[in-house]
C-alpha cells in the first residue's frame, strides 16, 4: 500500500475529489488578477479604432495614391528614385496633385515639410493646410499668396494655426482676388480691400469675438453662408449685402432681441441654425446647461413672424433650446404650434424642435 493511501486511511478522512471545473468557469484565483493582468486590462477611457470594410471598390488611381503615400519615406531614401518621383510630381495635373496632397496628409504628414509643400502641392483652384501638418511654418503660409496660380485660386483652407499673426493671413488673403471660399482658425484684415468674391465663411469653435470679426465682415459683403457656431460673439454685425442664405449661430450667447433684429432683414435665407443660444464657446457640453439658454417661446414667435416672410426658408435647427415649452401658451396656440403653422410646413428638414414641457406630441417629430 503506498504512503499515501496509509495516511489517508489514517486520518480517517475519504480521499479528495478532484471538481470538475466547466470551459469558461471562473477560478477562485481569477478574482484578484496579477498587477500584469491588471495593466493588460481593457479600460472604458482609452481610445480604439477599428478599421471599417470597405463598402465599395476602390478605383486603380485611389489605390495607386494609396500605395504613393505608405512608401513615400522609401522613395525619399533612394536618390535615384526620387529624383524620378519629383519629376512625376511637377507633371501630374494640378486637380490629381491635390488628391495626392489630401492622402499624404492622412498617411504620413510628418514627412510634409515646408519644401516639399511649397515646390509640388500648392497647386490648382484649392488649397487645404491644417495644423496636423508639422511642416507648416508661417513662410508656407506666405508661399500660398505667392503661387503663379494666385488669380484663379477659388477655395482656401487654413485652420488650427493659432500661433502664426493674424497679419500674416490677412497678406495672403489679400493677394487672392477670385477666392469664393476661405476657411480659417486665425483670421487678420488689412484695410484698403474687399473680398468681394467670398461666399463661405467658417469659424465654428474659433475664440474669436465681435471686435475682430465685424470688421471681417465689412469687407465681405456677397456672404452667402456663415458659420458662427461655438465663438465668442454677442453682437455681430452681419454682411451689409444681406445675401446670406445659411447662417449658423448654434451656442453663440446672442440675446433674444438682438437674434430677431440681426435676421429680419434676411429675406434669403434658406438655412437658419439657432442651437442651444446662449450657450457658452467651445464645446457641445454647453448644451446641457439649461440655465442659460435664452431662446424662449416669445422669441421663437417673434422669429416666426420673420422667418414666414423668407420664401425659399428650408431647414431650421433649434436643437438644444430646452426652454422652449415651458413658457406662454399651450396646445394649438403654443410658439411651436405656431411655428409649425407659418413656417414648419414648408421646411424640408427640421430639428430639435421638442424640449421638456411640451403638452402632447410636437408635431414636428
Amino acid at each position: 500500500m503506498s504512503t499515501r493511501r496509509k495516511a489517508g486511511q489514517r486520518s480517517g478522512q475519504p480521499p479528495a475529489k478532484r471538481r470538475k471545473r466547466e470551459i469558461g468557469q471562473a477560478n477562485s484565483d481569477d478574482d484578484i488578477p496579477t498587477a500584469q493582468a491588471q495593466a493588460n486590462a481593457p479600460s472604458a477611457a482609452a481610445l480604439s479604432q477599428r478599421v471599417l470594410p470597405l463598402d465599395h471598390i476602390p478605383s486603380l488611381g485611389a489605390i495607386c495614391m494609396k500605395v504613393f503615400a505608405e512608401n513615400i519615406q522609401k522613395f525619399s531614401a533612394k536618390q535615384a528614385i526620387w529624383e524620378n518621383v519629383r519629376l512625376w510630381l511637377k507633371e501630374l495635373p494640378d486637380a490629381l496633385v491635390q488628391k495626392i496632397f489630401a492622402t499624404l496628409r492622412h498617411t504620413c504628414p510628418t514627412i510634409l515639410n515646408h519644401g516639399l509643400i511649397v515646390s509640388y502641392f500648392l497647386r490648382g483652384s484649392s488649397i487645404v493646410l491644417t495644423d496636423n501638418l508639422p511642416g507648416v511654418t508661417r513662410p508656407t503660409i506666405y508661399a500660398v499668396g505667392d503661387i503663379p496660380t494666385k488669380g484663379q485660386l477659388r477655395e482656401v483652407e487654413l485652420t488650427g494655426f493659432s500661433k502664426i499673426p493674424d497679419a500674416t493671413f490677412a497678406t495672403v488673403v489679400s493677394k487672392l482676388p477670385a477666392l469664393q471660399k476661405l476657411n480659417l482658425r486665425v483670421l487678420g484684415v488689412a484695410d484698403g480691400f474687399q473680398l468681394l468674391n467670398l461666399r463661405s465663411l467658417k469659424l465654428r469653435q474659433a475664440a474669436l469675438t465681435d471686435a475682430v470679426l465685424n470688421p471681417v465682415f465689412s469687407v465681405c459683403p456677397n456672404l452667402e453662408r456663415l458659420d458662427l457656431s461655438f465663438t465668442l460673439v454677442k453682437r455681430p454685425i452681419l454682411p451689409a449685402g444681406l445675401m446670406l442664405e445659411k447662417l449658423v449661430l448654434t451656442s453663440t450667447k446672442i440675446s433674444s432681441a438682438d437674434l430677431h433684429v440681426m435676421v429680419s432683414p434676411l429675406r434669403r435665407l434658406r438655412v437658419l441654425a439657432i442651437g442651444a443660444m446662449g450657450g457658452s464657446q467651445g464645446s457641445s457640453a454647453a448644451i446641457s446647461n439649461t440655465s442659460a439658454m435664452t431662446l424662449t417661446d416669445d422669441t421663437l414667435r417673434a422669429l416666426t413672424d420673420v422667418l414666414a416672410e423668407c420664401p425659399d426658408i428650408e431647414r431650421v435647427n433649434l436643437v438644444g433650446n430646452t426652454k422652449l415649452g415651458f413658457t406662454g401658451r399651450r396646445g394649438p396656440e403654443a410658439a411651436l404650434a405656431h411655428f409649425v403653422r407659418k413656417v414648419g410646413r414648408r421646411c424640408k428638414v427640421r430639428k430639435g424642435c421638442c424640449a421638456k414641457g411640451w403638452a402632447g406630441v410636437c408635431p414636428l417629430c
